[in-house]
Formats: C-alpha cells, sequence, structure tokens
C-alpha cells in the first residue's frame, strides 16, 4: 500500500496571527499583538527555543516544545527567548546559564520571572542570593533528578507527582505545584484509525531488543524510528527502520501526518528505572495519544505517576524485559481493531480535556501570580 504524507506543505499555526515578534541584543520579544504586557517571562533551556519559535512559524514544529511560552505570550505576558549559545559544548554548556542571567539583570525586575524548562539553572540562583538579579526564579523538575541550589528558587514546577513528592519531601519551603504537561492539538491531528505498522519512536533509554525479541519474524510490521542506524543490524525482515537524523528538519510533520496516522499503535519500551529517576517516554505518549493512537507502555519511571494507560483506557501496560507480555500485548491489539480504536479516540479525548498546552499554560499562570 503506497501511502502518502497527506501534509505536503505546511501552513502556519493559528496563533501565529495574534502574536508579535522582535529581537534586540540576542533575545526574542515575544508578546501579543496590540496588547501592552503586564509581566515579563524569561524562557531557559539547554537546547535553542528561539530555532523551536522559527520551525513553529513555519508550521513543522509542535508548539508544546515551546513549553507554554507561546500561550503566556497571548495570555498578556512578554515572553524573552534568548538566542541559543555558539562555541564548543563545554562552553556552550556554561553560557546555557550565565547568558539568561545577565539578560535578566538588563530586562527583569522585581516582578518578572526566569522560567527554566528543566534543571539547567547555575548562575542564576546564585546571583538572585546576592541581588545581582531581581526577578523570580523557576524551574522544571521532571522526576528525581538533581536540582543545583532548590532552596535558592522562588518556585519550582513538577512535571510529575513524583517530582512534586520529592520536592515536598527534600524541600518542603520552596513552593511548589504539579503541572502536568500538554500537546499542541493544532499540530496534531486525529485522523482515522488506518492501522499498518506497529510503531516505536524516541531515543533515550529505549529498549529496541526487546521489541525485536517479541515481534521479529511475527505478523506485525514494526517502524523504528530512532537516530542511531546500528540499533537494528540485522534487522527481522517484518521491521522497517528510519533514521530520525535523516527525517530532519521536518520530523515532526512527518511524525504527525504519516507515522503517527498509520500507526496501530505505539511500542514505549523504556529501559528498567525503578527509582523513577526520569519521566522519559511521556512526549512520545502524549504525542501518540493525541493522534487518536493506543499505547504500549513498559511500566517503569516516573511515567506511570502521570497517567496510567490502563486505568485510562488508552493502551496496556508490560512489566520491563518482558518479551512475552509485549509479543500478547501487541497481538491483542493487531487482532481487536475495535478495542484498539477505542482506546486511541479516548487518548484523544483526554489530550482535549486536558494533556493540551493551553490548559498546561494557563496551570502556569496560576503558578506564577503565586510568586
Amino acid at each position: 500500500m503506497n501511502h502518502e504524507l497527506i501534509k505536503e506543505h505546511p501552513t502556519p499555526p493559528p496563533k501565529l496571527k495574534d502574536l508579535h515578534e522582535s529581537s534586540e541584543d540576542g533575545v526574542l520579544f515575544l508578546r501579543r499583538k496590540n496588547t501592552k504586557p503586564f509581566r515579563r517571562v524569561m524562557y531557559v533551556n539547554s537546547y535553542g527555543m528561539a530555532l523551536a519559535w522559527r520551525l513553529w512559524k513555519e508550521g513543522i514544529y509542535p508548539g508544546n516544545h515551546l513549553w507554554g511560552c507561546l500561550e503566556l505570550a497571548l495570555k498578556g505576558y512578554e515572553v524573552l527567548i534568548p538566542e541559543p549559545p555558539s562555541g564548543r559544548r563545554l562552553f556552550k554548556r556554561l553560557k546555557n546559564d550565565w547568558n539568561p542571567a545577565w539578560i535578566a539583570a538588563r530586562h527583569l525586575k522585581a516582578d518578572d520571572i526566569i522560567y527554566c524548562g528543566h534543571n539547567i539553572l547555575f548562575w542564576a540562583p546564585i546571583l538572585k542570593q546576592i541581588k545581582a538579579i531581581r526577578c523570580k526564579v523557576t524551574g522544571l523538575l521532571f522526576a528525581r533528578e538533581p536540582l543545583i541550589f532548590p532552596k535558592l528558587y522562588d518556585g519550582v514546577i513538577a512535571h510529575t507527582p513524583v517530582a512534586k513528592k520529592r520536592m515536598d519531601k527534600d524541600y518542603p519551603g520552596v513552593l511548589c505545584s504539579h503541572i502536568s504537561w500538554g500537546m499542541d492539538l493544532d499540530f496534531f491531528p486525529c485522523y482515522p484509525y488506518d492501522p499498518q505498522w506497529a510503531l516505536s519512536s524516541g531515543k533515550t533509554f529505549r529498549d529496541i531488543d526487546i521489541i525485536t525479541q517479541a515481534l521479529g519474524g511475527q505478523g506485525i510490521k514494526v517502524t523504528i524510528i530512532h537516530p542511531d542506524k546500528n540499533i537494528l543490524l540485522n534487522k527481522p525482515a517484518n521491521f522497517e527502520f528510519r533514521s530520525a537524523k535523516d527525517l530532519r528538519p521536518d520530523i515532526y510533520l512527518k511524525l504527525a501526518h504519516y507515522y503517527y496516522r498509520y500507526s496501530s499503535v505505539l511500542l514505549l519500551t523504556l529501559m528498567r528505572d525503578p527509582d523513577s529517576r526520569h519521566s522519559i517516554g511521556l512526549t512520545n505518549l502524549f504525542e501518540s495519544m493525541a493522534s487518536g493512537r493506543p499505547a504500549i507502555v513498559t511500566r517503569t519511571s516516573a511515567l506511570t505517576s502521570e497517567i496510567d494507560v490502563e486505568k485510562e483506557g488508552v493502551g496496556l501496560f508490560v512489566d520491563p524485559g518482558d518479551g512475552i507480555s509485549l509479543r500478547k500485548a501487541a497481538w491483542r491489539l493487531v487482532d481487536n481493531p475495535d478495542e484498539a480504536k477505542q482506546m486511541g479516540q479516548r487518548g484523544r479525548e483526554l489530550c482535549e480535556k486536558y494533556y493540551n498546552i493551553d490548559r498546561f499554560a494557563q496551570g502556569l499562570h496560576q503558578f506564577f501570580e503565586r510568586l
């Protein structure tokens, strides 16, 4: 069957028409058109968020990867996004926080906010402590990963219940709120269920070997998208490998309108994480749910504290490294397409009601109002 990429030409996202963009001193400024901003927020992360903005404008990148910045701007904030640092890797890591800290010293007042999308802050909390910067300092914790100088933060956003429990236990004096992430539903359409392959997408802590062990030689077509072409040197005949690197720069367009569209189920197989140190896998799970597709998920990591796929009726759990259970789960959904379709529909409905970027941004706004 020859499948066509249904959306060959990306279109500008609907929210773009209401946003105004300007640049100054290596900083991107976003605000709502014809509106005087009431507060400034500077978003900091370890990868190029200004590039993410430009790709989103072209319609080839989902807005949820700007972590609520677009929606905050539409609510009346002025959002500052520093251009990514250049240079060698170590130097870039130091500048990830150093440059934004001094941008904050120049541009942010006492009621404004540094909003960090992960745990990369180092200089900003220190400079806040010695009053070199006056603004609020906030970060985002995914699970139980390290957080430097947590007591120097004005607030921490917990990505999962595991992160919230960790903060409440270890740092009860720091304001913390659990705000679940969500998808850009304008970017991820829900096509009619037309299953052609089981899909595995993502790179970090993925257990591809267990997919090969469970489904190699079976009558189920499997598509693997991964940046490392060597993970399937001896791939089974029923497996197709696509390099994530070769799919760039519009990989997300292809995921949303081709790979998720024709998938029967997402295979989210993760390495064991018994201490719930990470919440890896949530992005792919939410993408699949937004696309109206069910998921088979390894029961490990902080992901399971955020969403119980079986309780919500959007997928099935299997234990880490359990190839037999994975095979049974895959065949169950392939042999029962009506059940798989219903799971996918419930996933989309759950995204529309809760796991969407507009609800996430509203939670951010309410959190920022408490600072």
